[in-house]
């Protein structure tokens, strides 16, 4: 085989810009790439006034000196204004400071006993404990810098900080936020009017407990980074290629196709990039042969790579550096495969093999595939059954991931590309791939919340017949758990000398036999089995009963920690779908924490998400709960095992000498699978006793809650078929209720009496059984409303629309608005740390030319004011809380800023309503009096009523379950009909 260097004009180079100053690269033949933007902005030397032309005469010249050579460094800002290298200094006693006000930072001049020293992050937070190595509490350490800016006027400083942290401006101290508190980017927003020309910036950092990390970044008005801003580090020349080096982030995508590979790099500096580094890339595809890099045994040093790109500049443009994204020559496969290789980047001086492990098993099989799912969707009969094409798809995508991104378990690819191999070829033969399949498996659905695959572990037991019913076991991972991973634990395989990751990626194929089908659902990872997770078990469950005989009767779950508090939560919400749970070591009370004091509101939310308080629906629902001793508290499972026996509930409670891991002795030779599969629940219960917070959980057997007397408050009814055709009831906290006629309690060809509270309805042969309350007395007929009301899956509060299918619209009309509303509809698309998801994000602009309907099939989530989104625009009208002007608007109550001028208000509003063109849809609106207010939702705590009115004074509830230290200018509940409450 002959080896040679590619033509880099077969290499296209992707220079990403934040503006025209950065733009597209080319490659030349030669093999280099040249980007068009300069590496930083031209300006006459010193002594030479702006827009003067260096060198001209003028009638009494005098003679200019050279410009004396920079001792500073000097960094372009990220494409989103952060900055992460600094003069750093410390620890020092907090009570033998030197004179702040008076610090001149400059790398290696002295302060107090010791020196400056630079310091920087590559992706996150710059670390003081590392910096300084200084593992000590209660200190103070120093990070500094002078701030250049090209225009004056507002700009904003945002920072994150683990703990303290006060801040000077050119001597004068503008912030303090002292306590101890976890980082959370842009917890402290620090309005500034900056001049044009240089500003120190100091950060006194306090440090309390544990961490000690800081973020920040420089934004103008709009949130943009400021326009020709620079970070300078006064006496750092020459730290510029070391700081190039070490703040570089490279990435790697192998490009796996069917024709061959289609490899792209990709260079970013998140924390910013040093002015006048070399900020170079080159690329070279070279074989890996006994743990040695060559291109080939007896290849010439000239023809030793398979390809060399010299890729040029990452572009830095008068925002800040950009991107710098390169697609590298295509490798044909039969140049690669079946052989190790390293992509070896040099970056900026720093060198970094990339590995490759091209496989030509593995590519065939994607191939395969591809081109067997192409033609059965092609096939006018349709045969291929949905379930079946999105699982393979999944499969495909699965594994085209791990080879993108240079995934080394080469036996784990293989297993994967032989069962992709398999299931293709059954699609060749027009037969349903997982028709017959038995054992452990991965499939997957495509989920209605963000139209995305969702994957989920199934297990069918050998010998499966189709024409039997099966039980079915719901098995919920704990936090980074994974579905195939969940799956072995249940069978007693949790490997304790390997990680999560690999139990999920070799899974064991002959499993002890267990006469049930089993499924493990994704949950969309950490969500809590909460919101779009809980939805997910429900449709995963679902789709086990469209797809496999399942005995409606035995459907149980179980899982641990995180899937113990899942698996209480779902079973307690929907108790007519369930014969029996088995939530191991779960937390079942918010309510135990400590959460401080509550507003009335936020109790009840936090009792909303206490399975304990649930307990009413568990009276056919038995548990089996486990929780160790050493897992402190015990209170954590103890509060349901105690309801469960205050209301003579069926409860098996078992306390092992452990800390949390119990689910190992517990699911070890089936134990736990065996006990959930002694369980049945009765189809038609004769009395039942159900309680509940939202009509969404509003059906247990043959009873359904309608509707609720209040948003804020919980409903229980207690019901009874009794002979003659009678139904006995009472009901507290509820207005409307609906009983079906059981064929197996009533005849549905006689009249029904009902018997509730004081009142006394008949309901003639056929007629449906629906009530409501009025003034105090039960009235036959579905309650009337001439409006909108709260009922079915449209009630409240704000973040109960993440059940639902969700579409994120940002304002783009105001410009001064656009970019913080696109990072706030994307900060709230993400939900929290550790959900999965990919909701779909655009602009007004984009929602009005792709023909979007206001009228949604999804919820609309709206983020900006009527100024900046049309959307809003149209719906305003209908909507009680509005912007006008600099004001918030909540009905006939005008709420006026009080942070600031107008300019740096962070006054908002959050609220949900039924979409006024589509009441069984929800619409959310996010917006704020300016770009700041609508951004400052983020701050905004995870248990929030139906409205919220913020400002500023949110701030110190980021990341928390409630507002805690934070304060709201105004929140609540609308009442059922979606009116403001008259306070």
């Amino acid at each position: 085989m002959r080896w040679w260097r590619r033509s880099a004009v077969e290499a296209l180079v992707i220079a990403g810009s934040l503006s025209p100053a950065a733009s597209v690269a080319t490659v030349d033949h030669a093999g280099t790439a040249a980007a068009a933007a300069a590496h930083d902005d031209a300006r006459p030397p010193a002594g030479v006034p702006s827009g003067a032309t260096p060198g001209a005469s003028t009638e009494a010249p005098d003679p200019i000196p050279p410009a004396a050579p920079s001792t500073d460094a000097r960094l372009a800002l990220s494409p989103d204004g952060h900055f992460g290298a600094w003069l750093v200094a410390g620890p020092f006693d907090k009570n033998k400071r030197p004179d702040e006000e008076r610090l001149a930072p400059r790398l290696g001049a002295p302060i107090g006993d010791t020196r400056w020293i630079l310091a920087s992050a590559t992706r996150g937070p710059l670390d003081l404990v590392a910096a300084l190595d200084a593992r000590v509490r209660d200190r103070i350490a120093y990070a500094a810098g002078v701030m250049h800016i090209e225009r004056a006027g507002r700009h904003v400083l945002l920072l994150g900080v683990d703990d303290g942290v006060s801040v000077l401006v050119d001597g004068k101290r503008v912030f303090t936020h002292d306590e101890a508190r976890p980082l959370r980017d842009d917890d402290d927003l620090v309005p500034l009017d900056l001049a044009a020309g240089d500003h120190t910036i100091v950060l006194v950092l306090h440090q309390w407990i544990g961490a000690w990390v800081f973020r920040a970044r420089m934004l103008d008005p709009e949130l943009e980074p400021p326009l020709g801003a620079r970070w300078v580090l006064p006496g750092a020349a020459g730290q510029e290629a070391t700081l190039a080096s070490r703040m570089s982030v490279v990435a790697f995508d192998r490009g796996l196709a069917a024709d061959g590979y289609h490899p792209v790099v990709t260079v970013r500096y998140p924390e910013g990039a040093p002015v006048g580094a070399d900020l170079g890339l080159r690329a070279r595809l070279v074989r890996k042969v006994d743990a040695v890099t060559v291109a080939a045994d007896a290849a010439p040093a000239d023809e030793e790579a398979l390809f060399d790109v010299d890729a040029g500049q990452v572009p830095i443009g008068d925002r800040g550096v950009a991107d710098l994204s390169v697609a590298l020559p295509r490798v044909a496969a039969d140049e690669v495969e079946d052989h190790d290789w390293n992509v070896h980047a040099e970056v900026a001086g720093r060198s970094l093999d990339l590995p490759m492990h091209p496989r030509r098993a593995v590519r065939d099989a994607v191939a395969h595939a591809e081109r067997a799912l192409a033609e059965a969707r092609a096939d006018p009969s349709s045969w291929l059954p949905a379930s079946a094409a999105d699982s393979v798809e999944f499969l495909h995508d699965r594994l085209v991931a791990f080879v993108a991104r240079g995934d080394g378990d080469l036996q784990a690819q293989a297993d994967d590309a032989r069962e992709l191999e398999e299931l293709a070829s059954a699609i060749d033969a027009k037969r349903d791939p997982y028709a017959g399949r038995t054992g452990p498996m991965r499939r997957a659905y495509r989920s209605p919340a963000d139209g995305k695959l969702s994957e989920f572990a199934l297990y069918v037991p050998p010998g499966f017949k189709p024409s039997r019913k099966y039980p079915l076991i719901v098995a919920l991972h704990g936090m980074n758990g994974r579905p195939m991973e969940m799956l072995m634990w249940l069978f007693g395989h949790d490997d304790p000398d390997r990680d999560g990751n690999w139990e999920d990626r070799h899974p064991r194929k002959n499993l002890e036999p267990l006469d049930a089908i089993v499924v493990a659902p994704d949950g969309h990872f950490n969500a809590m089995y909460r919101d779009l997770g809980e939805e997910d078990v429900m449709r995963v469950a679902d789709w086990a009963a469209a797809n496999y005989p399942i005995d409606a009767s035995r459907v149980t779950v179980t899982g641990p920690s995180m899937g113990g508090i899942g698996s209480a939560a779902c079973a307690l919400h929907h108790p007519d779908r369930f014969a029996a749970a088995e939530p191991l070591c779960g937390y079942h009370s918010l309510l135990i924490r400590e959460l401080g004091w509550m507003r009335p509101w936020e109790r009840f939310l936090a009792e909303v998400q206490s399975n304990v308080l649930w307990a009413e629906n568990g009276q056919y629902l038995p548990l089996y709960i486990v929780h160790g001793t050493k897992d402190l508290p015990e209170e954590n499972s103890g509060v349901l095992i105690d309801r469960y026996d205050e209301l003579h509930y069926d409860v098996k409670h078992e306390h092992p000498e452990l800390g949390h891991n119990v689910w190992q002795p517990t699911y070890e030779d089936l134990k736990g699978a065996k006990w959930l599969l002694d369980h049945r629940r009765p189809m038609h219960p004769r009395a039942l006793r159900f309680k509940t917070a939202r009509t969404r959980w509003g059906d247990d057997a043959w009873l359904h809650v309608r509707e609720l007397s209040s948003s804020t408050g919980w409903g229980e009814v207690f019901a009874r078929v009794d002979k003659d055709n009678v139904i006995r009831a009472s009901a507290h906290g509820v207005a409307a209720l609906a009983f079906d006629r059981d064929p197996a309690l009533l005849d549905d060809a006689a009249a029904v009496t009902v018997g509730i509270d004081q009142s006394k309805l008949t309901f003639q042969a056929g007629e449906p059984i629906e009530l409501y309350r009025d003034h105090g007395a039960w009235k036959a007929g579905p309650a009337p409303h001439e409006g909108d009301y709260k009922h079915g899956t449209v009630t409240g509060p704000i973040r109960d629309v993440f059940h639902e299918p969700l579409l994120f619209v940002w304002g783009s009309s105001d410009p001064a608005q656009a970019r913080a509303n696109e990072e706030t509809a994307r900060g709230w698309a993400r939900v929290r740390n550790g959900v999965h998801v990919d909701y779909p994000v655009m602009s007004d602009a984009e929602f009005f030319a792709r023909g979007e309907p206001i009228a949604n099939d999804r919820a609309l989530f709206l983020v900006g004011n009527a100024r900046s989104n049309r959307v809003v625009r149209e719906l305003e009208p209908s909507f009680p809380i509005r912007v006008d002007g600099d004001d918030i608007v909540l009905g006939a109550t005008r709420i006026q800023p009080d942070d600031g001028p107008a300019a740096d208000s962070q006054l908002g509003a959050v609220f949900i309503r039924p979409n006024p063109r589509r009441s069984d849809r929800y619409v959310v609106v996010v917006e704020g009096v300016g770009p700041l207010g609508a951004w400052r939702s983020l701050s905004l705590p995870e248990m929030l009523p139906d409205y919220v009115v913020f400002d500023h004074g949110v701030e110190a509830s980021r990341g928390l379950l409630t507002l805690g230290a934070g304060t709201a200018r105004a929140a609540g509940s609308f009442a059922n009909d979606w009116s403001l409450p008259s306070k």
